[in-house]
């Protein structure tokens, strides 16, 4: 089995990123995140899911953590997988936020043992993206790629960087899925 984490900034093309290896057939895992986030939305509206999770941020990520440890315990069946971030990138955000990085990223940061971290320059067109509950800005987005970055060379983790190949999208990604397989050798 091959665990190959997607990371980087927000406004990266991670998740669209994913969804493109997984049409390719390979097995990948959403990031834990989504749901929470999706789920607070529903329950509180999207200016209310913001407010509790910047209020709340420390316990978010503690139930950030325990959908991670799901993810984690995902069986690969011996495959490739292709992860939507890990643990060690939810610590770069508690850094962000000045937050308590919870017991449970800490613990779950420290086991966190990828085959290759693959980290996607964040795209030059950045969006926001407020419209599906994303809030953070420019001058965030760039201040947390430098903490993720931090974070994986701290535990000893080779980052393999991923350009923008293109301002137009489809070709970008396709250069970007192209340029991970042949490192990957697959």
């Amino acid at each position: 089995m091959t665990k190959i984490i997607l990371t980087g900034t927000s406004c990266a093309g991670k998740s669209t990123l994913l969804v493109s290896f997984a049409e390719k057939g390979y097995q990948t895992c959403e990031e834990a995140e989504t749901p929470l986030v999706c789920k607070l939305k529903e329950e509180l509206g999207l200016e209310g899911a913001k407010q509790w999770i910047l209020g709340n941020y420390t316990e978010f990520k503690r139930r950030v953590g325990e959908r991670q440890k799901e993810i984690d315990s995902t069986s690969t069946n011996g495959k490739h997988v292709f992860y939507d971030r890990s643990a060690i990138c939810y610590v770069g955000y508690c850094q962000l936020r000045n937050a308590e990085t919870p017991q449970n990223l800490v613990e779950l940061a420290s086991q966190t043992y990828p085959d290759y971290v693959f980290f996607l320059d964040r795209l030059v067109q950045f969006n926001e993206r407020k419209a599906e509950g994303r809030f953070m800005t420019e001058s965030e987005a760039s201040k947390l790629a430098d903490l993720i970055e931090q974070e994986y060379t701290a535990r000893g983790i080779e980052l393999v960087r991923v350009p923008e190949f293109s301002p137009q999208m489809d070709i970008n990604l396709a250069e970007r899925v192209k340029y991970i397989e042949r490192i990957l050798a697959i």
